[in-house]
């Protein structure tokens, strides 16, 4: 094939595509008027102090709830504005969202704070990862769909005389949602878990509260149970008083949450009167929201394909470099130990270490880790390792204190090491 007919061959294409762009992609005005689109409830009492999905009422009945001393509005960074009262009641941070969405510095701040003896209650849609990754093995949420989402409490003094029927509506209809429900097994403070709400139609929990140091953290993954359109309800207002009545007395801290974590916030400051109708999007996003510039840019994607067929080609095949294999897992765990060692929190360096104790174990002997500790296991693991059961119940029940004890020490960390490495020498 001529030079000249790849040419004209990669014009055709390239118009014939460009055609079919112009005719299939949607104009922007469609567009626009899908984005505007929005759930009824969110047209109703807008308010400074609500989250960005719409919860001015439920911070209304907050303000006058018998439990709430104070209430008081906090944005972000926590790192700057989370801050105890130093008085007889504990500090509460309340947090009703569509997506938690903190960075890394606020999570240590948070969990600094419940630790020192103060709650979090935190529901939302989504957690982000350095959330979860403190207190579960995995990401906690599953999605079940349905129209009606019938919720009740656990607890016999707490349950309602009718399940609470949460429905989603938009324009009037009632949508088939995509509802949450937990699964705690994988929860590192299991111990100290207590299931407070569930679905009744599969009894799943919905509402937890598990204690971490001095303090506890409630989370509910259904925070369209407390959005405006669910408070306009009354069964909604009878379930928000009671999950309100698990709630300690003390200063509640909301935190004002309409702004998500992210380094380019301050773009849109340059961006003249129309800010506040402005919605963060990606260069791709902003590139296919536009009918010419989406036609562009499959137009480029098409020509570099073509030319990658017709122009690259290799003479010789790469000789690939072979690199030596290298095992990086007792350098990430020397770093890991000594971050945690310098900062003196034992607790959260146990984690690592237990899980690397674990994983020798099913690599070395093919043990499934278990999700929770159990006899049988330690049986199974003391047949392989021809290890006594006593010495490995033993390291078990230390690793679960240095968890669940802040005030771990050096020394009692130094013993737990010294019988690991008992156990690493002398196994099978």
């Amino acid at each position: 094939m001529s030079k000249s007919t790849k040419i004209i061959i990669i014009v055709l294409v390239a118009l014939g595509l460009g055609t079919l762009l112009y005719f299939i992609v949607p104009s922007n005005d469609g567009e626009k008027k899908k984005k505007d689109e929005k759930p009824e409830f969110k047209k109703e009492l807008k308010d400074q102090r609500r989250n960005s999905s719409g919860a001015f009422i439920l911070y209304e009945l907050l303000k006058d709830y018998k439990n709430t001393v104070s209430l008081k509005t906090i944005s972000d960074p926590l790192e700057k504005n989370l801050k105890q009262y130093q008085t007889d009641y504990p500090t509460v941070y309340f947090l009703v969202d569509d997506k938690m969405s903190i960075s890394q510095k606020d999570m240590d701040t948070l969990y600094d704070f419940v630790s020192d003896g103060n709650v979090a209650f935190i529901s939302a849609q989504t957690l982000n990862k350095k959330f979860y990754n403190f207190f579960f093995s995995s990401y906690p949420y599953n999605t079940y769909r349905d129209t009606v989402y019938k919720l009740n409490f656990y607890h016999q003094d707490l349950k309602l005389n009718t399940n609470y029927p949460l429905k989603i509506k938009r324009k009037g209809n009632i949508e088939r949602y995509a509802y949450r429900y937990m699964e705690v097994d994988d929860l590192y403070y299991d111990d100290d878990l207590v299931v407070i709400s569930t679905d009744k139609k599969h009894d799943r929990p919905i509402f937890i509260k598990f204690k971490v140091g001095e303090g506890w953290i409630y989370i509910h993954c259904v925070p369209e149970a407390f959005y405006n359109a669910s408070m306009f309800e009354e069964e909604g207002l009878d379930y928000a008083e009671s999950v309100f009545s698990n709630l300690p007395k003390g200063h509640y801290l909301w935190h004002e949450h309409s702004k998500k974590y992210n380094p380019l916030d301050d773009y849109k400051n340059n961006k003249g009167s129309n800010n506040s109708s402005m919605k963060r999007e990606s260069p791709l996003q902003y590139i296919l929201g536009s009918r010419s510039l989406s036609w562009a840019y499959f137009t480029l994607l098409l020509s570099l394909l073509l030319y990658i067929i017709f122009k690259v080609k290799r003479k010789q095949r790469v000789i690939p470099a072979v690199e030596p294999n290298t095992n990086n897992s007792l350098d990430f765990i020397k770093t890991i130990s000594n971050l945690y060692l310098r900062q003196n929190k034992h607790n959260k360096f146990i984690k690592h270490y237990e899980q690397s104790f674990l994983n020798f174990i099913r690599d070395k002997y093919y043990i499934k880790s278990p999700a929770k500790i159990s006899k049988e296991y330690v049986q199974s693991v003391s047949l392989k390792s021809d290890i006594e059961e006593e010495k490995i119940m033993d390291i078990f029940k230390g690793i679960k204190e240095a968890k669940t004890n802040y005030n771990y020490s050096g020394n009692d960390l130094i013993e737990l090491h010294k019988k690991i490495e008992y156990f690493y020498r002398n196994c099978k």
